[in-house]
């Protein structure tokens, strides 16, 4: 689905939050998610948010805003791959592409309204924040 066709629906999609299995050795996290928006959070032990990762346009033409506690931001197109019927490798981020930002704040923001106002707080901060890497 494109955003565009995204904003056509009539339904409305809201992203909502799975449950996460527990890895040793990588932060505490959460996958919220539609048929548009994948959104993982990353924690600290204390239970601060250190990052999270957007990833939009789920299906088409993925890409991935990654943004950490350390104050960088990262975006990425998302090679899912599958280039071919005979190859199924793991999805890889490739170099950075360009960020329309404002289709993808106005739809996180339409899409949002019930996760974690923390969390849709500080992602709609970062968002706005968004400078492009020079």
């Amino acid at each position: 689905m494109t955003l565009r066709d995204s904003q056509a629906t009539d339904r409305e999609s809201v992203l909502y939050e799975h449950r996460t299995r527990v890895v040793r050795g990588d932060k505490p996290r959460k996958w919220i998610s539609d048929d548009y928006f994948d959104l993982y959070v990353w924690y600290e032990p204390d239970s601060t948010i250190f990052g999270f990762q957007l990833c939009y346009d789920k299906g088409r033409d993925e890409r991935a805003l990654t943004w950490t506690r350390a104050g960088s931001f990262k975006h990425n197109r998302v090679d899912d791959g599958e280039s071919n019927v005979y190859s199924n490798s793991s999805p890889i981020l490739m170099e950075n592409c360009p960020f329309d930002l404002p289709p993808v704040r106005t739809e996180f923001l339409k899409r949002s309204k019930k996760i974690s106002p923390e969390i849709r707080k500080l992602v709609l901060e970062r968002l706005d924040a968004y400078k492009p890497a020079k």
